[in-house]
C-alpha cells in the first residue's frame, strides 16, 4: 500500500532532522567540546527530544496571519506583476512582506481586497506608521490580525476587509505603533 503524501512529508522531516542532528554532534565532536555527548547524568533521549521541541512550529504564524504567499503566488494574485514590480512596491512601503529566519519573503494575504485583487489602500499607511517608529514587519502584521478595543473588537485586517472608515484604522495604528516603540 503507498505511503501518503502526508506520511512521506513526515519521513522527509524527521530524515531531514536526523541528518542536521548527525552533522551538529560530528561538528561538535570535531571542533567543540564532546564531553556533553558522553557526559553522566546526560540523557541522550532527553536532549533529542528537547532538540526537537525547539523546532518552531510552521503554523504559528499562519495561524495567527492566515495564509502567507509566496512571491509567484501574490504576483500572480495582484495581476501577474513582474518581480521588480513587487519589489519596488515593498521597498516604497506600498506592500507588507515578511522575510523569515531562513531569508524567505512570504506575503500576507489580509493585506489584499479579494474583490479588487488590489492592496487595500490602507495598509500603505499602516506600514509607514509602523516603520516610522521603527517596528519590523512582523510586528505590523501580528497587530493587522490582533482585536483592537478601538476598532470596536475587530482586527485591523478585518476592519479593512468590512471596508470601515480609514480614520479610526489610521488612528489605533498610530496609537498602537507608539506603545510598542516605548
Amino acid at each position: 500500500m503507498p505511503a501518503s503524501t502526508e506520511e512521506r512529508q513526515k519521513d522527509l522531516i524527521v530524515k531531514g532532522f536526523i541528518e542536521a542532528l548527525e552533522r551538529m554532534i560530528a561538528d561538535v565532536r570535531e571542533h567543540g567540546d564532546a564531553g556533553w555527548l558522553g557526559s553522566e547524568g546526560m540523557d541522550p533521549e532527553a536532549i533529542g527530544q528537547a532538540a526537537a521541541l525547539a523546532i518552531p512550529r510552521p503554523t504559528i504564524w499562519s495561524e495567527q496571519l492566515g495564509p502567507l504567499l509566496t512571491s509567484s503566488e501574490i504576483r500572480d494574485l495582484l495581476g501577474r506583476i513582474s518581480r521588480e514590480a513587487l519589489a519596488q512596491r515593498v521597498s516604497r512601503g506600498t506592500f507588507l512582506a515578511l522575510r523569515d529566519a531562513r531569508g524567505k519573503v512570504r506575503y500576507p494575504l489580509f493585506q489584499i481586497d479579494e474583490s479588487t485583487r488590489a492592496p487595500y489602500p490602507e495598509i500603505r499607511d499602516l506600514i509607514h506608521i509602523f516603520r516610522d517608529r521603527e517596528l519590523s514587519s512582523w510586528e505590523l502584521a501580528s497587530y493587522m490580525t490582533t482585536p483592537q478595543p478601538p476598532l470596536e473588537g475587530l482586527s485591523p485586517a478585518a476592519w479593512m476587509a468590512e471596508r470601515r472608515p480609514a480614520e479610526p484604522l489610521l488612528g489605533a495604528g498610530a496609537e498602537a505603533a507608539a506603545a510598542l516603540s516605548h
